[in-house]
């Protein structure tokens, strides 16, 4: 569908996608690839890519901003993770002038038509886009949160050491899910994303290309499970 709205005339084309083909997805993939390859910085995570695949949860809604020659000029993405919570990443060429801040306000009115909920709108290597503070800010945002990359080369060089009692093994699709849910709920309680989840979750991400059991670590006590370390090979 169109939307028409007061903004820059080509951001008024937009599209608003509730649907992703296979046309949609390659543009967004050369848009991504063309903003990493000038600046070093991915510009959207797992979440967008995953709901262009067609594994969002609740509906994932997409704004694509598309050029006369058919390339995607902006996109932003929709990942709807619990009824109530949003994630919003939007990436725009150069020469797609106003097109961020146009393609954010037609997101907050999706979400809006969608009942509402809290939005939390991912800035991909923000120290480098000193204008994304001023788009935000001007649609209502507020910084809540910043996420670091912690960073160690690999392999370690002291073995790794468990406290007694703790045996350690890695995740059983089809048996671990249920006790993994408890532990992880309890942690990330009130957490945007990480928390809330479900099994239609979980069973989602091990349908993801990148999952590997192998790289997810339970570890166990008397009382069950007591923690878990969940590790992702890029």
């Amino acid at each position: 569908m169109l939307v028409q709205a007061a903004y820059p005339p080509r951001v008024a084309e937009a599209r608003v996608l509730d649907r992703f083909g296979p046309a949609e997805v390659e543009a967004v993939r050369l848009l991504a690839d063309a903003l990493e390859s000038a600046s070093g910085v991915p510009p959207f995570g797992e979440v967008t890519w995953d709901g262009l695949a067609g594994r969002g949860l609740l509906g994932d809604r997409g704004v694509l901003l598309d050029a006369p020659d058919g390339r995607a000029l902006a996109y932003a993405h929709l990942a709807h993770h619990q009824p109530t919570e949003w994630s919003l990443e939007v990436a725009a060429l150069p020469e797609a002038d106003g097109a961020p801040a146009g393609l954010v306000a037609v997101a907050l009115e999706v979400v809006a038509a969608a009942g509402g909920g809290h939005v939390t709108l991912w800035v991909h290597g923000a120290d480098g886009r000193p204008d994304v503070e001023t788009v935000a800010r001007a649609e209502g945002f507020a910084l809540e949160r910043e996420l670091l990359e912690l960073r160690v080369p690999l392999p370690l060089p002291e073995p790794t050491r468990w406290p007694d009692g703790v045996r350690v093994r890695t995740f059983a699709v089809g048996e671990d899910e249920e006790a993994w849910l408890l532990v992880n709920n309890r942690a990330f309680a009130g957490h945007p994303e990480q928390g809330g989840w479900t099994l239609d979750t979980i069973r989602q991400r091990e349908q993801a290309e990148w999952f590997d059991p192998a790289g997810f670590v339970l570890a166990f006590d008397d009382a069950g499970l007591a923690g878990f370390c969940w590790t992702k090979v890029h």
